[in-house]
């Protein structure tokens, strides 16, 4: 059992719980992604407060003048890597049959051992969600000061 199987238990277990199993299907592919581009996130905003500490402010300045110069470049860039994420994200573990796999492992397991997976996926994703928070806000402070 990884972590990613553990945010999909999250989901099916929420939405056993709320009744709507019917709309089961792309939540916990999304709830991945998103995992994954607030991990992602916390990473450049670390190593964005490394570079601020590290590099010249000169090099820093011409860094930041090549970065407003090619800004679209790198929304396009952006783009193109959120989307095809998203899309290895829904490939792996999207879709109504990885549901419906998920939901035959889910009921053999005994109510403990439920919770305890369903408790791991979100810790993993409100987790993410929080340090990319955190990590965001402190680099943008950072660079401020």
């Amino acid at each position: 059992m990884n972590l990613f199987e553990a945010v999909l238990y999250h989901d099916y277990y929420v939405l056993r719980d709320q009744h709507r199993l019917d709309k089961a299907g792309s939540a916990g592919a999304q709830m991945i992604f998103l995992a994954w581009v607030f991990n992602v996130l916390s990473i450049l905003s670390i190593w964005f407060v490394y570079l601020k500490y590290t590099v010249n402010p000169y090099d820093l300045e011409d860094t930041w003048t090549w970065l407003q110069n090619n800004v679209i470049m790198i929304r396009a860039g952006a783009i193109l890597v959120l989307c095809s994420l998203y899309m290895i994200a829904y490939l792996i573990y999207g879709g109504k049959q990885k549901m419906a796999h998920v939901a035959k492992k889910y009921t053999h397991l005994n109510e403990d051992d439920k919770k305890n997976l369903s408790k791991r996926g979100a810790n993993y994703f409100y987790g993410s969600m929080f340090l990319a928070i955190v990590c965001v806000i402190l680099a943008y402070g950072i660079y401020i000061l």
